[in-house]
């Protein structure tokens, strides 16, 4: 079950860890600028140390014919996975299109392929006391630690045992990599050819470019 812990009580643990709960030369809103700084850093790390999937989000593109190019949402961070829909009950995988294979690819000639897409969304930014972040299992301690680094460091107060515990916080999240779900392959190898797939003209590679993703179609028939 996930541990949710809101701006609020990050900001309280924050002046908690700089001794700061009285101090009106630390306003609330730089604590919860320094949330927002750090909120990222953390969030990085736990994509990275996790399951791949936990922190995903999912969108459908409908393609256009003779369009290749469509937005990514507003929100994207990464890709986990391209899916495409050949049928009520068939969702098939698509990888990255191939640089050595360029010449082989080519607009989508339909316009109803429904293309589903997993990814990580960019961590959100704070903007009210009641807003959530998942720290998993606590985690989100690390946040807070490093705000009131930055806090110490401002007054000229010795930061050391704070950056000592982060450190040791942070390697700790990054340890958990190594026991991570890996959840398969990013990057996949067709090895269908000669499948009965319900369509002869397959939606076939994806590219990532300038805040888009680009769709393309095999130039050549499957069976």
């Amino acid at each position: 079950m996930a541990r949710n812990v809101a701006r609020l009580a990050l900001r309280t643990r924050v002046r908690q860890l700089s001794d700061t709960e009285n101090d009106a030369n630390i306003t609330d809103t730089e604590i919860n600028n320094l949330l927002n700084l750090h909120m990222p850093h953390v969030y990085g790390i736990l994509v990275a140390a996790g399951a791949p999937d936990y922190y995903s989000s999912s969108t459908t593109i409908t393609t256009t014919s003779g369009t290749t190019s469509y937005a990514l949402p507003a929100d994207f961070r990464s890709l986990v996975n391209m899916y495409v829909v050949e049928s009520a009950d068939i969702r098939r995988i698509i990888g990255p299109m191939r640089e050595s294979y360029r010449d082989q690819y080519k607009a989508p000639s339909a316009s109803n392929w429904q293309v589903s897409m997993e990814y990580i969304p960019c961590c959100p930014v704070w903007t009210d006391d009641a807003d959530n972040f998942d720290g998993v299992e606590g985690w989100d301690w690390l946040i807070s630690a490093l705000c009131a680094r930055d806090i110490l460091i401002k007054q000229r107060r010795d930061a050391s045992t704070i950056v000592a515990m982060a450190i040791q916080h942070e390697q700790l999240i990054k340890s958990m990599s190594s026991n991570r779900d890996k959840g398969g392959a990013r990057y996949v190898q067709d090895v269908e050819y000669g499948a009965s797939w319900p369509r002869t003209v397959r939606l076939d590679a994806y590219r990532l470019r300038a805040g888009n993703v680009e769709l393309y179609e095999s130039l050549y028939g499957w069976p």
